[in-house]
């Protein structure tokens, strides 16, 4: 995502969004051991809502908390949320890309990536990365999401219309989400709990749990959708009405489907927009 502030203020306008992502950012918190001196990297930490509301709040004495992201828009508008605490830095990194990581291997005791392996293409590679940079004895943390709905931006991207935009753009791999986050034809928490033992971790939680996300109306999930990509930023300014009108279209014509976006009957005689979500919570230790 490249708009922080888009993105906080649609989650405070939809309390929905946001007491569901409390709730799990709670219980990622409160599975993983923490102990003073801990250095922790919160990997993928965008406006850094999640370090300095559940994180920072929780640890004991922490040596450091580590803020990292691929985005100059989001580490700059976490800095100005986070500068007055004390152990909180900041960095611009990509850990899949060893040129634009710093970090040396062994380094952190804790690795907490909150919403961030859904926009990772290679997990396996990603979760082989974490293993490598943790200390023995270090645990990693991480809430992924899934939702077929996901899909819906991409779908109207890979239209000839639209293509020529991300091509242009280089929409890189991480301002999408993942095409292992929305295919039906793939168990990606199973597979992932595998890339987890095969690296070598020992899983102390694996929890899938299914949850609905209510949307007022469907220009409103269809907000939200361009919230958490850079879907809208892909196409010229003077084209985002067009595309957002073609988005809802989509939707519309595709209610019930293979999306899984269903609508029901609300307060007031209107209609609520019930979308399927799936969120993996887990956490592996490095022995």
């Amino acid at each position: 995502m490249e708009n922080p502030l888009r993105y906080e203020t649609f989650k405070s306008e939809n309390p929905t969004i946001s007491s569901t992502y409390s709730k799990n950012a709670e219980e990622l918190v409160e599975s993983m051991s923490w102990e003073e001196g801990d250095i922790i990297m919160d990997y993928g930490c965008g406006s850094g809502q999640f370090m300095t509301e559940y994180l920072f709040p929780k640890i004991p004495n922490p040596r450091c908390i580590c803020g990292v992201d691929i985005s100059p828009n989001m580490i700059r508008f976490a800095y100005e949320n986070c500068k007055n605490k004390e152990n909180i830095y900041f960095a611009i990194g990509d850990i899949m890309d060893k040129y634009q990581w710093t970090f040396k291997e062994k380094m952190v005791s804790k690795f907490v990536a909150y919403l961030v392996l859904c926009y990772v293409q290679d997990y396996r590679g990603f979760i082989s990365k974490v293993y490598d940079f943790l200390k023995p004895g270090g645990q990693v943390g991480m809430l992924v999401p899934f939702s077929k709905a996901y899909g819906i931006p991409h779908q109207l991207l890979s239209q000839e219309k639209w293509a020529q935009y991300a091509e242009k753009k280089e929409l890189t791999n991480h301002s999408s989400f993942a095409p292992w986050t929305y295919a039906e034809d793939i168990d990606a928490p199973s597979s992932i709990k595998d890339s987890l033992l095969s690296c070598g971790f020992r899983i102390d939680r694996f929890t899938v749990n299914d949850i609905k996300l209510e949307f007022p109306s469907i220009r409103n999930l269809c907000e939200f959708l361009c919230t958490i990509t850079s879907a809208l930023s892909t196409v010229p300014e003077k084209f985002h009405d067009d595309f957002m009108e073609e988005m809802i279209d989509y939707v519309t014509s595709n209610l019930g489907s293979s999306r899984g976006v269903t609508t029901h009957p609300g307060d007031n005689n209107s209609s609520v927009i019930s979308v399927e979500w799936k969120f993996l919570n887990f956490v592996a230790t490095k022995p």
